[in-house]
């Protein structure tokens, strides 16, 4: 039997629905593309729009200038002086210093903070220059009415913001105490220890555009650090990270610590106070030991440059658990509590 022959229409009838078929399927991944982008912003806006209403759960809100606030976390109200003064790490919320504020709370009055732009504190509206920082922090402490000098201890970059706070305000500056911070000319440092900033810079840029897509709902490469938090500040710590204006102050600290890779250490700095230098381990065991060593000669060489100062090691604890597990957290405390009897000693006199 033969096969029936097609017809020039029939043929053309079967084209017009190839394409039509194909059409269609464009369509639709095209719809893909753009809608689920746009569905994923928007759920993220949502989203960022009930947290805003749910956190911070502790601390308050306190205004500085240009109708802002800062969020700050006071505890031990009513102990003597002097006032402790917290100063974060780039990326991380007050909640890092829960273990640290608790113990100190015992018997001084104690501030934990954020830096404009960083988690529930509003965005900078002034230069982002250190000075307004510091302009930031001054403001806050005398709106609550708590008087200086105060005692800074300052984590990581924190510990750059603390050093400035001094050498800007040494009248209201008692001593620093400052852990495993960043110090100028750490890109003498082996480059083990150095590619990390930089490689975290080329990627917070493309990851904040991502982030506004709300691709951080599904995956965020910032809530690991939140295991290292006591359970009930978690959430306030990854819902900070949804937040532009966070990635935005992570991004300026980030930028902050390559413009200081280079910088040769300035000296002594101004002002009569205490320096308290406590450096961490990389918490790799042996196999890592010439590169810690290398970070405390470091941290020691900048101590050794003020005139009362001591350099300690926690050689068993890490960047971040020297804040957030207990029996490194209360090595820290210790020494700012030292500190805090040093100061109310030379008060009294």
């Amino acid at each position: 039997m033969k096969a029936d022959k097609q017809t020039p229409e029939v043929d053309a009838d079967r084209g017009r629905k190839r394409k039509k078929r194909k059409f269609a399927l464009l369509a639709l991944l095209a719809a893909i593309v753009v809608g689920l982008p746009l569905v994923g912003a928007g759920v993220h806006a949502v989203l960022l729009g009930q947290e805003a209403r749910l956190f911070p759960s502790t601390g308050e809100r306190v205004e500085v200038e240009d109708s802002r606030s800062l969020h700050m976390l006071i505890t031990g109200v009513g102990h003597d002086g002097p006032v402790i003064v917290l100063e974060s790490g780039g990326g991380l919320t007050l909640g890092f210093w829960d273990e640290v504020q608790s113990l100190l709370s015992v018997t001084l009055t104690v501030v934990s903070y954020e830096r404009a732009g960083v988690g529930w504190s509003d965005p900078p509206t002034h230069s982002t220059a250190i000075a307004d920082y510091v302009e930031d922090l001054t403001a806050a402490l005398k709106a609550k009415g708590l008087p200086g000098p105060y005692i800074l201890a300052g984590h990581s970059i924190g510990g750059y913001y603390a050093r400035e706070f001094a050498r800007r305000r040494p009248e209201l500056t008692a001593g620093l105490v400052l852990l495993d911070p960043t110090i100028e000319g750490w890109g003498k440092l082996p480059a083990e220890l150095t590619g990390g900033v930089e490689g975290l810079q080329h990627q917070i840029g493309p990851w904040r555009v991502l982030a506004q897509l709300g691709v951080g709902r599904v995956w965020n490469p910032f809530a690991a650090a939140a295991c290292s938090l006591p359970v009930q500040n978690r959430p306030d710590y990854v819902a900070a990270t949804q937040k532009d204006n966070h990635l935005a102050s992570t991004q300026r600290d980030g930028a902050l610590m390559l413009s200081l890779k280079s910088v040769e250490d300035e000296g002594p700095r101004e002002g009569d106070f205490p320096v308290r230098v406590i450096s961490a381990g990389l918490g790799g065991g042996p196999a890592y030991r010439h590169l810690e060593e290398a970070q405390w000669a470091m941290h020691n060489a900048m101590a050794v440059r003020y005139t009362d100062s001591q350099h300690s090691v926690i050689k068993d604890a890490n960047h971040i658990s020297m804040l957030t597990e207990s029996k490194h957290a209360s090595v820290v405390a210790d020494a700012i509590l030292a500190l805090a009897r040093k100061a109310r000693l030379g008060a009294s006199r």
